[in-house]
């Protein structure tokens, strides 16, 4: 049942929209737009993160043509089955509760090891032909369509923010000290020099902003800096 349910990507345990939508006898777009309403309700909030509960990716459907959908932790989940009625959701979400707590139970029992950054270099060293071989090695880290917490998803998005976050210790004090502009230019170098790939600079704002609890603002110098919401 856990298979059929979740994703286990690193230490994150996932579901999507479509899994979701089949399981709850619901139409997807339906989801989504659910989804999207609770993602505006969460943008309105200070004390929340939209990056926390649901991240967008796409899938092929049954016409080759790209269709959104959305992953989701067990929050976005609890908050997205919230409006979900009847005796046969209520099963529903009973199942997918003992679900998320059997795939923690597991994680924390075997000690599962995120490789995921170590990957990523490799991947950047190795020939295009031979990169089959990696990801048949560590198949568990790849999937067809970008996943919240694949490889494909976290070295796009997250590795190198993370690691700068965590290794130059990055503060909000010093985040609001100097210009956005120079804050964005400090990541380009470290991923550049440690040969991650990097956001652009739009969604490294909106992650920082995000993050942080920032909105930003031009000061007299021209120049626009973080501050606190």
């Amino acid at each position: 049942m856990n298979n059929e349910l979740l994703q286990v990507n690193g230490n994150e345990i996932v579901t999507t929209s479509l899994i979701v939508a089949e399981t709850f006898n619901k139409d997807h777009k339906n989801v989504i737009r659910k989804i999207n309403s609770l993602l505006d309700e969460i943008d309105t909030s200070s004390k929340l993160s939209a990056l926390n509960f649901f991240n967008k990716s796409e899938y092929t459907d049954d016409h080759n043509e790209r269709r959104p959908m959305y992953y989701m932790n067990r929050d976005g989940f609890t908050l997205l089955a919230m409006g979900f009625t009847g005796k046969e959701a209520l099963e529903w979400k009973l199942k997918y509760i003992e679900a998320f707590n059997s795939m923690e139970k597991l994680i924390h029992s075997n000690g599962m090891i995120d490789k995921r950054s170590e990957i990523a270099r490799l991947i950047i060293d190795t020939p295009t032909d031979k990169i089959p071989v990696i990801k048949e090695l560590y198949s568990e880290y790849f999937s067809s369509t970008p996943a919240v917490g694949s490889l494909e998803y976290i070295s796009d998005l997250n590795t190198g923010y993370t690691t700068w976050l965590n290794e130059t210790g990055v503060s909000k004090e010093w985040l609001t000290s100097i210009p956005t502009s120079n804050i964005y230019n400090d990541y380009l170098r470290y991923c550049r020099d440690n040969r991650f790939l990097s956001m652009g600079k739009k969604t490294f704002y909106k992650t920082l902003e995000f993050d942080f609890g920032f909105n930003k603002k031009q000061k007299s110098d021209g120049y626009r800096y973080f501050i606190s919401a």
